[in-house]
């Protein structure tokens, strides 16, 4: 099947991660200024590079690797070592992959209370709005749970987005001192680190929303281990009027201005797709790497690092 067709069926196959056909066209003829034809040939040459690597799967999703590639910039040799860390890492950390099923009794009880949630349309730049929000106590946070969560979405989003970068929202409302203690410090650089080697979303912007005293000094911990051109992306907003300036209102749920839905119908049309997933979340993350069979070390890959590897993140 071509490129062109896979991504139409993928599209009509769901309603959660929205990209209409001039979105689509844009992004790779307008944007990224190549052809349909040029991308199958591309990708094929990606399947075909996959296999004279002993070490890595014959994965055969071409929807999950055209993802890669357009998150790359069309770059096929930053695609390779993308791929190369993500069949890598599930055997490398391999407890992030425990009992992560959308389906899984303590997987049900993490997407009850908390929100990553990708919105279904795109910003007019082609970058897909990302809402993340806690709505439990202090003391049942569980900050591992909480990143295999967003595992979960980051990996579904592989397999049927397509976007040019993410805009994150972060609202602290009900978010606690104990929330805090809970990511620092250790736990939110490893996220990160994490992210920045397997997942290869650029990040256009952050925004902060209701933000209390405490949660402000988190924020400026985190600016602190970044470059400077990602501590520009970092907006703290002290109402919606603001934030409406950086991302259209129309696309937010109703509590942020938006004209749609609320954030827990989302929130559940969200879940309800993941939960129909969950097989296929299964059989990917059974697509590893035979580290045995690797000629020479994975490179461009240090998990725990010193805290200035972490300026290294990229947000091209």
């Amino acid at each position: 099947m071509s490129i062109e067709l896979l991504i139409k069926e993928r599209f009509s196959a769901q309603s959660v991660l929205q990209v209409t056909d001039q979105e689509r066209d844009g992004i790779l003829k307008l944007v990224l200024d190549r052809s349909y034809e040029e991308v199958d040939q591309n990708i094929q040459a990606i399947k075909d590079w996959l296999k004279t690597e002993p070490h890595l799967p014959d994965d055969d999703d071409k929807q999950f690797l055209l993802t890669i590639f357009v998150f790359n910039k069309l770059s096929i040799e930053r695609t390779k070592e993308k791929l190369d860390a993500i069949y890598s890492i599930r055997n490398i950390i391999p407890e992030l992959y425990v009992n992560n099923e959308p389906l899984h009794p303590n997987m049900q009880k993490v997407m009850a209370s908390n929100v990553f949630l990708p919105l279904p349309k795109l910003n007019k730049d082609f970058g897909r709005i990302m809402l993340m929000k806690s709505f439990i106590g202090s003391t049942e946070l569980d900050a591992v749970a909480n990143f295999q969560y967003l595992l979960i979405v980051m990996e579904l989003r592989l397999l049927y987005d397509m976007t040019l970068h993410d805009h994150i929202i972060a609202d602290f409302s009900g978010t606690t001192f104990s929330h805090i203690t809970k990511l620092l410090p250790a736990t939110s650089l490893k996220c990160l680190q994490y992210l920045k080697n397997t997942f290869p979303n650029s990040i256009k912007s952050v925004h902060c929303i209701n933000v209390p005293p405490f949660a402000q000094n988190f924020i400026n911990l985190i600016k602190s281990i970044l470059i400077k051109k990602l501590i520009e992306r970092i907006h703290v907003h002290s109402d919606l009027d603001s934030l409406h300036k950086h991302i259209n209102k129309e696309l937010l749920p109703r509590e942020y201005g938006g004209n749609g839905k609320s954030l827990l119908e989302y929130k559940e049309d969200w879940h309800k797709f993941m939960e129909s997933q969950n097989d296929l979340v299964i059989q990917r993350t059974k697509i590893r790497s035979n580290e045995k069979l690797r000629i020479g070390k994975l490179t461009n890959f240090n998990m725990f690092g010193p805290e200035g590897s972490f300026r290294q993140i990229n947000v091209d």
